[in-house]
């Protein structure tokens, strides 16, 4: 786990949870309530420190689930540890769960919603399914990639034709998701009526970030909050609905897989995912929706930089699939001898795929190491005096925003994320306060102020000349 304040979204995952801000779009609801909660709650270390437990905690908790889940598929202790360890220590989970971010508690709460669902279809108890809806309502509320594994859920409690269970489902899953999203204008209401956020103070219009994203109390806020209109994101929600693309998406999913969990993952998952559908459609079904469709939104939305992260419950689905189709194979000492042989052989096949993915990305499991952020902090601490203004590009703008505004580190200084919309107030502010601009590049200096390029700086600092 990284210990340490970090930049780019996981800076924000550190900052924006602990101040009850808003995250950028669409705004993580539920993970910013349960960040605020666990932050002040949990006595362990910095704030930093504490959101990227909440990202450990949160995925070792799906790893149990993943146990729980490969239970119901009638498949025993032995091997459901050793695929839960196929899920907790591939690449992909170790990059993004040992840092803050919404990875984990998304893989948690789609867990959870998995589980209600299958445990309703095999009890006939509707308070699963009413379960089932809470998990799914908060899903949404982590990250609204998860519209593409609700179809999983729905269609698990959908068949067992019981019309009042599935009516509880639906609302328990709506009221949730409403009184989750409810936060995102609630709040900016009030930082706008109360004026907490320092950007204003400077004469920035409502919707700066951190504090109040986009200003969701607005309607057109709102909307733009929801629908991710700032980087794009409604040109590939309906990406899965282009059918003559599905070879390339399974291409992409293969890849994805194989770096994983190893070269063997996605022969196993194809094969599994046959044989789990011949045995229990809907569960196979189920599966394949919420492990497929979000593979379209990932390849096709251009704004990522890092789409691995949106694997990381890809990922999960993959192993359960696997572990449901491998339930026959029961390793059993005192009777069937060849069964057990095979199954001695399938775990010897997943445990060499883990070892030989873990080789491939060795250098992740060092990246605990990892202080970009606290470098960030360390240089405006000692270039800048303790009144200034700091315009950085969003990368650096985070790590900076912890400090200030989360960890209280930089005395009274203000942080401004770096853009053309607030170029036009520098001149301004460089009469009244210290000015300095972290781009995010040097190309990225505005034109309508002059610099002077502080020497030996990283990231490269600029002071604005009044």
């Amino acid at each position: 786990m990284q210990t340490g304040a970090a930049w780019w979204d996981t800076g924000e995952a550190q900052a924006v949870p602990p101040i009850l801000g808003i995250m950028h779009a669409p705004g993580f609801p539920f993970y910013t309530l349960l960040g605020f909660v666990w932050s002040h709650v949990v006595p362990l270390g910095s704030y930093a420190l504490r959101m990227n437990a909440l990202s450990v905690v949160s995925a070792a908790a799906a790893t149990s689930v993943l146990v729980a889940t490969l239970w119901e598929f009638r498949l025993r202790t032995p091997m459901a540890l050793v695929l839960s360890f196929l899920f907790a220590f591939n690449p992909i989970v170790i990059e993004h769960v040992t840092r803050a971010g919404v990875e984990g508690t998304f893989a948690l709460c789609a867990s959870l919603a998995l589980y209600g669902a299958l445990r309703y279809r095999a009890s006939d108890d509707a308070r699963w399914a009413i379960a089932a809806g809470i998990a799914s309502a908060a899903m949404l509320g982590t990250h609204l990639i998860g519209l593409y594994v609700l179809p999983a859920p729905a269609l698990l409690i959908a068949s067992r034709l019981r019309v009042r269970d599935l009516v509880c489902f639906g609302l328990t899953l709506i009221v949730g998701t409403v009184v989750v999203f409810a936060y995102l204008p609630l709040r900016s209401f009030v930082v706008v009526r109360t004026g907490i956020d320092p950007s204003t103070a400077l004469g920035l219009p409502a919707g700066q970030q951190f504090f109040n994203n986009q200003n969701p109390s607005s309607l057109a806020g709102f909307r733009s909050m929801i629908f991710g209109e700032q980087f794009g994101a409604g040109s590939s929600a309906g990406a899965f609905l282009n059918v003559g693309a599905y070879p390339s998406y399974l291409k992409y999913a293969i890849d994805v897989l194989a770096n994983a969990l190893g070269p063997v993952a996605p022969f196993a998952t194809l094969v599994g995912l046959v044989v789990l559908v011949r045995r229990n459609p809907a569960a196979g079904f189920a599966l394949a929706f919420a492990g497929f469709l979000v593979v379209a939104f990932a390849m096709t939305y251009g704004a990522l930089m890092d789409a691995n992260k949106y694997f990381v419950f890809t990922t999960w689905i993959a192993v359960v699939i696997v572990g449901a189709a491998l339930a026959p194979l029961e390793i059993d000492f005192a009777g069937a001898p060849r069964r057990t042989l095979a199954g001695l052989a399938v775990v010897l096949m997943i445990v060499s795929s883990t070892v030989a993915a873990a080789q491939m990305h060795r250098g992740l499991y060092d990246h605990r190491h990892g202080n970009d952020g606290e470098v960030v902090i360390t240089e405006v601490r000692a270039f800048t005096p303790p009144n200034a203004i700091i315009d950085a590009a969003f990368v650096f703008a985070t790590p900076l925003a912890y400090g200030i505004y989360t960890a209280h580190e930089l005395d009274q200084r203000s942080v401004v994320t770096h853009g053309p919309s607030d170029w036009p107030f520098i001149p301004a502010w460089s009469r009244t306060r210290p000015v300095y601009l972290i781009p995010f590049t040097k190309a990225d200096v505005p034109k309508n102020v002059h610099v002077v390029e502080i020497p030996n700086t990283w990231p490269t600092m600029f002071r604005v000349v009044p």
